[in-house]
């Protein structure tokens, strides 16, 4: 069981997915049903990819090719080290926290599942799925959330949820954002409170969002440097003039259940405006002249830019809605900022992690300009487009795959302190 309040998985929800993408019932035989298919809900509206290539007949092949900052030797090292580990997946369900609401979030949870009985996580991750605002649930890409957990070097444990989104609330409604907020609260109860306890370490908490969950992941980041930097303000001048959140926010939180420290964001849509400008010009075929989109890339045909427009204005509703969404990501629009970064009141941006395809007719660089000017490292996979929110299996051991970014990003933020946080927080 996961907790008091938490409904106990039964033997149906509970399972083992192998390293080659297929899923096991814990106690069942070796042959396992792909890891796509692993929920056949009524209610699932899983948005992923194909069953792909197993992981584990690439995991021989996850060959990166060496930076050119790394020598030869220190290459073949790492290389060693790559493998792929089993994957325990558990279904389960968190109340929301909005009064009177009877709703219950459904969850799905990516854990390690290595051989040995003692195994070191090396952060919790709530998996924020994209969809346009208005698709995609719990189920959906499942290779991405399977990598992230089996990859011996990253070895995350992995939430991602059925929030409630543009196919039942809009983003005024604050219903959305509740939801966000409450599985990030159940993370720190299942994980990271539970772990500290137990083991006298705090395991890491972090983001993960695709696509349009890549907006939510940012905003929460966001969100949480706005209240330190309120925090801050009120330390200053018990007397000072009580501020509140910015209008972006559609519901006041005063907190957040958890520290954000890090935050990965694969193909985010950081500016729905901007996205939402972009493709009405494909709708009227001046995306190219607009500078939408530069002469190597192409703009999505007017059919599909339209169907994308009414998903995500599905949510948004209105064009003011999403500027005010938009300019909460911009560097400049923290509480207390009145001149340049930090100086004013405003705590550290959470490291943020951004990677892009050069070749995106969903999220075109212009989308996620504001963002690139003060995320901690920003990935570009040439040649490659918006799949990489969606799947990841076809582009391991090649150039392409941003497996090895993942990693490095994470030695810079769990071992910013000279210390090994995946050492104080053993998982039995």
């Amino acid at each position: 069981a996961m907790g008091n309040c938490i409904q106990k998985p039964n033997q149906s929800n509970v399972g083992v997915a192998a390293a080659d993408g297929s899923e096991q019932k814990d106690g069942g035989d070796n042959k396992g049903t792909p890891l796509t298919a692993l929920d056949t809900s009524e209610e699932s509206t899983a948005i992923s990819s194909p069953a792909t290539s197993s992981l584990a007949s690439t995991a021989a092949a996850l060959s990166f090719a060496a930076p050119s900052a790394e020598s030869a030797a220190t290459f073949v090292k790492r290389k060693q080290n790559y493998t792929f580990q089993d994957v325990q997946i558990v279904e389960t369900i968190t109340p929301s926290s909005i009064e009177g609401d009877s709703f219950q979030i459904p969850l799905k949870i990516y854990r390690p599942k290595p051989k040995q009985q003692d195994y070191t996580p090396r952060a919790v991750v709530f998996f924020i799925h994209g969809g346009i605002f208005a698709q995609g649930d719990r189920h959906s890409h499942p290779s991405i959330a399977t990598a992230l957990a089996s990859h011996s070097e990253i070895n995350l444990i992995v939430v991602t949820a059925s929030f409630r989104n543009g196919k039942v609330a809009t983003w005024k409604s604050g219903v959305c954002l509740r939801d966000l907020v409450d599985v990030c609260d159940f993370c720190r109860r299942e994980f990271c409170d539970k772990l500290s306890s137990e083991n006298g370490g705090s395991l890491p908490f972090g983001l993960v969002g695709s696509s349009s969950g890549g907006f939510f992941a940012l905003t929460l980041c966001r969100l949480q440097s706005q209240l330190q930097s309120q925090a801050q303000l009120d330390q200053t001048n018990e007397n000072s003039e009580k501020k509140t959140q910015p209008p972006s926010f559609p519901i006041p939180i005063q907190t957040l259940p958890v520290k954000i420290q890090f935050c990965i964001a694969i193909t985010p849509v950081a500016n729905p405006h901007h996205r939402a400008s972009y493709l009405r010009s494909s709708i009227s075929g001046s995306a190219r002249s607009d500078q939408f989109v530069t002469s190597y890339q192409q703009p999505h045909d007017p059919e599909r830019s339209q169907f994308i427009l009414e998903k995500q204005l599905s949510f948004w509703e209105d064009d003011e809605t999403m500027i005010l969404a938009g300019e909460s990501l911009m560097r400049k629009r923290n509480l207390g900022d009145t001149n340049d970064g930090n100086e004013n009141g405003i705590d550290e941006d959470v490291p943020t992690l951004l990677i892009l395809g050069s070749q995106d007719k969903n999220v075109p660089f212009g989308v996620t300009n504001d963002v690139q000017s003060w995320a901690t490292k920003t990935v570009v996979i040439g040649g490659k487009g918006h799949e990489l929110c969606d799947d990841i299996s076809d582009v391991i051991g090649g150039y392409q795959c941003y497996l090895p970014d993942v990693e490095r990003f994470l030695d810079f933020c769990l071992n910013r302190d000279g210390v090994e946080s995946t050492q104080v927080a053993k998982v039995k």
